[in-house]
């Protein structure tokens, strides 16, 4: 599977869905969606669908919204939990944990798409070693390039110590916590009647997209 990846999408693709999978790592390990059995309750995929509905009612032009937006794409296409993106409280940040604004954008450009990446310093498979997330633009309204820049532009927060994710609060600043971001985003779905979804939800589907865009480059 990952070499149909590296041939359809380069050498980016084989950095992007390599660099954390330990010796032996099978495609199962990389879309844990398809036919592995649960050990506890499933958790469904975040869709487009979903994304739409939460493009829809979200008002990107307010820093908490915004924030929201980019978080959810880059869990999305950078296949991340949103333990690796977000604080679990407002009083539980560790540098060691947590991604913050010192984190160190890269930018290149990949098969003429922009492409960002940044450090993330805990994973849930690589712990304290970290890992990179990688973002290329979509070129589109999910692109997850475009939602970060917007984030970083309206959020324009000099602490070098506040969370990625954190917005703007009048003077001040305040994280986005996990439990905020699944509070706003879950109201939205369930006035959409769509699955509801938790946390691992966003990688999970992010993983899926990515092996369908494939299968039909190769099909094709």
């Amino acid at each position: 599977m990952i070499q149909v990846l590296s041939h359809c999408y380069g050498d980016y693709v084989e950095q992007h869905l390599t660099m954390e999978l330990p010796r032996g790592a099978t495609a199962r390990m990389l879309f844990p969606d398809e036919g592995i059995p649960f050990q506890r309750q499933p958790r469904g995929p975040i869709t487009m669908n979903h994304l739409r509905h939460l493009l829809f009612n979200l008002n990107l032009a307010t820093p908490a919204h915004a924030a929201i937006w980019a978080a959810a794409l880059t869990a999305f296409w950078g296949c991340r939990r949103l333990g690796e993106l977000l604080l679990r409280s407002r009083s539980s940040f560790s540098p060691t944990r947590n991604v913050t604004r010192q984190a160190g954008f890269s930018h290149s450009i990949v098969n003429a798409h922009h492409v960002i990446s940044f450090h993330l310093p805990w994973t849930k498979t690589t712990g304290i070693r970290g890992g990179e997330c990688i973002l290329t633009a979509t070129n589109d309204s999910f692109c997850p390039v475009t939602a970060m820049l917007h984030h970083l532009s309206l959020n324009n927060i000099t602490d070098p110590y506040a969370p990625l994710f954190a917005f703007r609060v009048d003077a001040s600043w305040s994280p986005l916590t996990r439990d905020h971001f699944l509070r706003t985003t879950g109201d939205i779905y369930r006035s959409a009647n769509l699955d509801m979804v938790l946390g691992h939800s966003y990688r999970i589907g992010g993983s899926s997209t990515y092996s369908r865009l494939v299968w039909r480059r190769s099909s094709s």
